[in-house]
């Protein structure tokens, strides 16, 4: 007998809704409609029926009226606009786009050394809160001993202006020529012998401790390395490295966000590092082209020493200690500075010399060129905001060297068919400037810088487990000056060791 299947069970026709002849569900009556039938608002209110109703009888409704008044109907047409808050989205400062824009990336720098998470950090200074101290007495000073002559200041170079400028020559420029001695000279050590062990003694470079002085307004990284050859004699010595960003003369290191120069420029010579590798360049050559070559002979102190630097920049030092908190034995500690003096007038004043080179993209026209003639005396205070912890630092040189003048050369590109070429540079003017004089025009206290190191150098005179070496950094991005542990270098050395033993074995 054959299987059959049984019969497949179809449901009955469905369609949703009531079914048409009915009117009403649960007592309750209803009208159908279809899709495409138009429904308005106020064909669900319960009074319109009764509105068409009185309508029809002749009769006025305040809840329904018709619109004949043209402006009264434009109150429906159109928004209210009378109280409606405009907002302007082209003006660049308006508060209701602030909160659609970002702010402008800046990639900054690279740290100089790295912070790894297992490096101890001693203690953390705020650059904000190292503004609000204030070292209410200047340390005593003392000349010690000094060394070498300077060069004579070429007064000519005074003559330079917009209108006939002074091309800098920059064809023979070396940077081993311009470099400095270490710290640990032989005549530094021979102080060292003579003055350690009565108070605690710093000894330190004023490259070095200016670049602390002018700390709270650093942007770009650094580093300095702190060192205690005796403990016992409370003996520390501050030195840079090779790579530690001490000697870079940045340029608009602080200015504001929309102006300030990024690491990712797309024209390489307006990056951060490029522009100041040429910064600097210009600088060093302004100081080697504002001095003759014969030298003068001035007498600073009682002790004077032969110099034994040669084939590096001829330069006055002068070697001298500070005494910080000389009014309290407990607090009291000496710093050793080796200072330089630049060049020196024919009056036997010494100077110092600096350059400033002004940052003028490709495209855009120099803003000294225009306004130096005229106003000669704003330059300084134009750029201060844009280079205050280059200015800042360059007062405290010429302080710690006790110079009589500052000579700050204000360098710009040169210009060709409206074109600025950053390999060749002019002379545009030069502006001689009294030291303090100059920091009280621009704000800058000479309290506060001592108060600085006064703050770090005591933390760093705080008894510690063991001798280890310490470092001063400046990380990038950061607002903080770190006193941190120096990593060794010890593990880096054996990997390459194993790395160059794997490839003789091989």
């Amino acid at each position: 007998m054959p299987f059959e299947l049984p019969g497949l069970y179809v449901n009955p026709p469905f369609s949703w809704g009531p079914p048409e002849s009915e009117v009403s569900i649960d007592r309750q009556p209803f009208q159908l409609h279809f899709k495409k039938t138009p429904l308005h608002a106020v064909d669900c209110l319960v009074g319109f029926q009764k509105y068409l109703e009185e309508s029809a009888n002749g009769k006025t409704t305040a809840a329904f009226r018709d619109v004949v008044d043209k402006n009264e109907r434009k109150k429906f047409d159109k928004p209210e606009t009378k109280n409606k808050k405009t907002t302007n989205y082209n003006y660049p400062q308006s508060k209701q786009r602030r909160t659609f824009e970002r702010p402008r990336k800046i990639v900054e720098l690279l740290n100089t050394v790295p912070i790894l998470g297992e490096t101890t950090i001693f203690y953390e200074f705020l650059q904000h809160e190292m503004l609000k101290h204030e070292y209410f007495s200047l340390p005593k000073v003392e000349d010690l001993l000094s060394s070498g002559h300077p060069l004579v200041y070429d007064s000519t170079v005074n003559n330079s202006s917009c209108a006939c400028p002074r091309l800098l020559n920059e064809s023979a420029y070396s940077p081993d020529y311009f470099e400095r001695p270490d710290v640990l000279d032989p005549h530094m050590q021979k102080l060292i012998h003579e003055n350690a062990g009565k108070v605690p003694l710093f000894v330190t470079t004023d490259e070095v401790l200016s670049l602390i002085m002018s700390s709270y307004f650093s942007i770009h990284p650094w580093h300095l390395v702190v060192s205690s050859p005796s403990r016992a004699l409370k003996l520390f010595v501050i030195e840079k490295e090779a790579d530690s960003n001490v000697d870079r003369q940045w340029v608009s290191e602080t200015a504001t966000r929309d102006v300030a120069p990024t690491e990712d420029d797309d024209i390489l010579s307006e990056r951060i590092s490029t522009l100041g590798e040429e910064s600097t360049r210009v600088y060093n050559c302004f100081i080697k082209q504002s001095c003759l070559r014969s030298r003068g002979t001035v007498k600073v102190c009682d002790r004077v020493i032969k110099s034994t630097f040669t084939d590096i920049q001829p330069r006055l030092y002068r070697y001298r200690r500070y005494m910080m908190n000389f009014d309290s034995p407990s607090k009291r500690y000496d710093i050793i500075v080796r200072c330089e003096v630049d060049a020196v007038e024919r009056d036997n004043s010494l100077v110092r010399l600096f350059g400033l080179m002004e940052r003028c993209r490709p495209g855009s026209t120099s803003v000294w060129r225009k306004e130096l003639d005229s106003s000669k005396a704003s330059a300084l205070p134009m750029s201060f905001s844009s280079n205050k912890a280059k200015i800042t630092r360059w007062i405290a040189l010429s302080h710690l060297s006790g110079v009589n003048f500052m000579k700050i050369g204000l360098l710009a590109r040169t210009e060709k068919a409206n074109h600025v070429d950053p390999e060749h540079h002019e002379i545009i003017s030069v502006q001689s400037e009294v030291p303090l004089v100059l920091a009280s025009h621009l704000g800058v206290r000479v309290q506060t810088m001592w108060a600085v190191v006064d703050n770090i150098f005591q933390k760093i005179m705080e008894d510690r487990s063991g001798d280890e070496d310490m470092i001063l950094v400046k990380p990038s991005g950061s607002n903080k000056i770190l006193l941190a542990e120096k990593q060794d270098d010890d593990d880096d050395d054996d990997d390459e060791e194993d790395e160059q033993t794997d490839e003789e074995a091989d």
